[in-house]
């Protein structure tokens, strides 16, 4: 029970951590094509 309580708080942070980046990316390529 512990142990897959750790992991989901593992894959949580990972995803979220990957969720913010990729959002971070896409913004950027967003405001290259608006050309800001």
């Amino acid at each position: 029970m512990v142990m897959g309580t750790t992991i989901r708080k593992q894959w949580y942070q990972r995803s979220s951590t990957f969720f913010f980046f990729g959002f971070q990316l896409l913004f950027f390529k967003h405001m290259q094509l608006k050309g800001i």
